[in-house]
């Protein structure tokens, strides 16, 4: 579906080497904008298409919570991310920078 693409396409850029650097500020707005996308897939009418956002809403969603050790525990993480790639995980994290100030 497109907003499979979409969802992916996002992903793809967060690991692209033409994103930098993540921080905490980034992670936060791009949790606003999943949420719109959520809320935009529930009222469309169209059976299961927030399903196509699940893949970055659950990464998003444990780069928020920064519940790394949840991701690590096997029940969790199915439970909550089963969704995350390994390796889009430590892809995204590897760019992460701690805000100054």
């Amino acid at each position: 579906s497109s907003c499979g693409r979409i969802s992916d396409s996002i992903i793809e850029l967060l690991c692209s080497p033409q994103v930098r650097g993540v921080n905490s500020l980034s992670i936060y707005s791009l949790s606003l904008d999943c949420k719109l996308l959520s809320e935009f897939a529930r009222n469309s009418g169209v059976p299961d298409l927030s399903a196509a956002f699940a893949r970055l809403t659950q990464l998003v969603a444990l780069l928020s919570s920064g519940d790394l050790e949840g991701y690590l525990d096997s029940d969790s993480r199915m439970q909550k991310y089963m969704f995350v790639s390994p390796d889009d995980l430590v892809m995204v994290l590897s760019k992460y920078q701690q805000l100054e100030g």
